[in-house]
């Protein structure tokens, strides 16, 4: 499903469930107004578990413009919400949000805050950030062990990056730069024949389409690579942007003329980079003020 809820050994309140159903059926403008009732329900109406379930989906259904106005700012603030009532997946959210300064004022200080609550309830994601920021010492003091010790504890999850930022420390003694200081060959893409559009094809989109933002990464070669290997997807856009002073690339794919058919293509989109709950379905109108 689009929106990842966690599990939890409770029964759900009537009104999240129907929430629920209304959202894979399609009927985001119900689902909305089932899960409002719930996240602003009192305790003794519904149980705290449940309501951070509703105010996370909410903040969701914000972050991609689904039966409401893609807007930045209020998945924030609902994403904070279900925060502060412990929910795993909005602390990592607000983490995000927080580190790029979206729909909030950028703060290293705020998102170490929210990533290590994720973080210390098991979230592989949280843990590998955390890694990162003591890697380098960002809203934190700098320090080697700390780091490893997340990268460790996201790479006993599974966390692929996680464990070859301990390999390579293990090898040479050093942990690696999440922006190695190489050039990224676009050859994989090249030789493939693949076309990667730029800032200028997203600036000549239709303002009121929408497309799919698939990840954002550190490592452009990574895109490119997954790029070739997914002609059929494109066509396929990089951008670039910056976090904390260094390049930041974005992977955008597609050009959807509404976002019930954008969110319809994130459902089939191949695994890869991440899951495809957490692909961004975008309208091309806020990128590009963003990009002007």
């Amino acid at each position: 499903m689009a929106i990842t809820l966690a599990s939890f050994a409770l029964v759900a309140h009537a009104d999240y469930q129907s929430g629920l159903e209304a959202y894979q059926g399609g009927n985001y403008e119900l689902a909305f107004s089932e899960w409002i009732a719930v996240a602003v329900s009192g305790e003794q109406e519904t149980h705290p578990a449940v309501r951070a379930e509703a105010q996370y989906a909410i903040g969701m259904m914000y972050w991609m413009g689904q039966g409401v106005t893609q807007d930045s700012s209020a998945s924030a603030n609902w994403m904070r919400e279900a925060a502060k009532l412990g929910h795993a997946g909005a602390q990592l959210k607000l983490g995000y949000l927080y580190l790029s300064g979206t729909g909030v004022k950028q703060s290293e200080f705020e998102a170490f805050k929210w990533l290590q609550m994720s973080a210390n309830q098991g979230n592989a994601d949280a843990q590998y950030n955390l890694g990162v920021m003591y890697r380098d010492g960002l809203g934190v003091e700098a320090n080697t062990d700390r780091a490893l010790q997340w990268f460790h504890e996201a790479a006993a999850k599974g966390d692929e990056v996680s464990a070859g930022i301990i390999a390579e420390y293990e090898k040479t003694g050093k942990l690696i730069s999440a922006n190695p200081e190489v050039t990224p060959a676009p050859s994989a893409a090249a030789e493939s024949g693949s076309t990667i559009r730029d800032k200028s094809w997203i600036l000549s989109r239709n303002p009121e389409h929408f497309t799919i933002q698939v990840i954002a990464l550190l490592n452009r070669e990574k895109l490119q690579t997954f790029i070739a290997q997914n002609q059929s997807f494109e066509p396929f856009a990089i951008f670039e942007s910056q976090w904390n002073g260094q390049p930041l690339w974005v992977l955008l794919q597609g050009d959807y003329p509404s976002a019930d058919e954008a969110n319809a293509a994130r459902l089939v989109f191949p695994a890869g980079l991440q899951e495809r709950e957490k692909l961004w379905v975008r309208r091309f109108s806020n990128l590009q003020n963003d990009l002007r």
